[in-house]
């Protein structure tokens, strides 16, 4: 995953209202990460969804930044095993 400027972190927090921030395990996303931009890509195209590396609470994070609110849950129910990066949830 690449790191953006300020500049296109503004333009994508301006364009993709709806963020979900997901946990980034100790060693990673590993292939899972290809997985769920391949679900992206095919479920939604590359003009309904963003995603950038982010900073969260307790945790390293994937920030994953929508459109609209029900492609974000599309995207959590596809991937349900995926923990929000939300620092409320405690660590288990």
């Amino acid at each position: 995953m690449s790191r953006h400027t300020a500049p296109n972190k503004k333009r994508i927090d301006d364009a993709f209202p709806v963020r979900v921030k997901i946990k980034v395990p100790p060693h990673g996303l590993g292939n899972l990460i290809h997985d769920l931009h391949g679900w992206l890509r095919d479920n939604y195209g590359e003009d309904r969804y963003a995603a950038q590396s982010t900073r969260a609470v307790g945790c390293d994070a994937t920030a994953f930044y929508f459109r609209e609110v029900e492609d974000a849950q599309g995207f959590l129910d596809a991937f349900p095993a995926l923990e929000l990066a939300d620092g409320v949830t405690p660590t288990q």
